[in-house]
């Protein structure tokens, strides 16, 4: 296509029209469109600093639908051009959104500005990112202040374990925390909520995903038998079941003791997508398990009234030696 020059050195198309605002209104149709998102953001980055207010024009427009790719496109060319202070003025926006569907598509569109701010985190930013992870338990933002490992964001990490959606996110910035969140993990697996009447399914999921890190972690501080022998005492399985397994990392002979009993006697009463949990931790603890094991599979007396001796919990003790042999 022929470029000619006119008045102030500007490129023109034969047609008359600038060649690189007819690039930046492709790669803007492109940007809309779901099918060819990816290619318009490419173009709009290698048009570079002039498609900067046009993006920006698109990232701050409202979607009623929902629909949030195209937007989410947006935000990868323009952390691709370095224009952070444009997505750093997009995260300081209140929008009140009452609708859920226009809601979640601009909690996505945060979702990926979070991200892609994270690697340029000043104060400003960082305070504006633990606001959102802690109001509105966003992912983005928890992904984000998660990566600064910085103390004051545990607590916001804690309570992420409520929500179903956060919780992966927040259960992988508490690992990459290790040891340094034991004491927050050990609170929130403690906190029952609320502290008067039944608890909430909210707060038996927090405690649940505490005591697995914790377990996993290895060693955590701020533990006493106390502590396990509430939890292995707890009415929800699950977390009988860590509290037990707590038991068997850290506790003394008895405790340990106390916990392969119990570990066995729930065999004969757990639903059954449980009983498989619990053979694994006894297998992962054989050197304390398998002695008691072998004691309690010998002296219980099928037909007797004995916690021990129901078919079932034989059974799975039958199973269990097996393995351990």
């Amino acid at each position: 296509m022929a470029v000619d020059m006119v008045k102030g050195g500007v490129p023109r198309n034969g047609n008359g029209t600038d060649p690189t605002e007819s690039r930046l209104d492709l790669a803007l149709k492109h940007l809309r469109s779901l099918s060819t998102g990816d290619l318009g953001a490419l173009e709009a980055v290698t048009i570079g600093l002039p498609a900067i207010p046009s993006l920006r024009d698109l990232l701050f427009q409202r979607e009623p639908s929902g629909l949030f790719q195209p937007r989410c496109q947006v935000v990868f060319a323009l952390a691709a051009l370095g224009a952070h202070d444009v997505l750093k003025d997009f995260l300081n926006i209140d929008n009140d959104i009452s609708d859920p569907v226009e809601r979640a598509g601009e909690d996505a569109v945060i979702n990926a500005v979070a991200r892609a701010v994270a690697k340029c985190c000043c104060e400003p930013v960082f305070r504006r990112l633990l606001h959102l992870a802690s109001t509105r338990k966003l992912t983005g933002p928890i992904e984000a202040i998660g990566a600064t490992r910085r103390p004051e964001v545990l607590p916001c990490l804690i309570a992420a374990l409520e929500d179903d959606l956060a919780r992966p996110v927040a259960e992988i910035a508490l690992r990459n925390f290790g040891r340094d969140a034991s004491t927050a993990l050990t609170g929130g697996a403690c906190a029952v909520s609320p502290r008067d009447g039944d608890e909430s399914d909210s707060s038996r999921r927090r405690r649940r995903s505490a005591l697995r890190l914790l377990s996993e972690i290895g060693n955590p501080m701020g533990t006493d038998d106390a502590m396990r022998s509430g939890w292995r005492s707890d009415p929800d399985t699950q977390i009988g079941l860590l509290g037990c397994c707590l038991a068997l990392d850290l506790g003394d002979e008895a405790e340990r003791r106390s916990a392969v009993q119990q570990l066995v006697r729930m065999l004969g009463e757990v639903r059954r997508n449980f009983r498989s949990d619990i053979v694994e931790a006894l297998i992962r603890h054989a050197p304390y398990s398998w002695p008691l094991i072998e004691e309690i599979s010998s002296a219980a007396t099928p037909g007797h009234e004995d916690e021990f001796a129901s078919t079932e919990t034989q059974r799975y003790l039958q199973q269990l030696k097996r393995r351990l042999r």
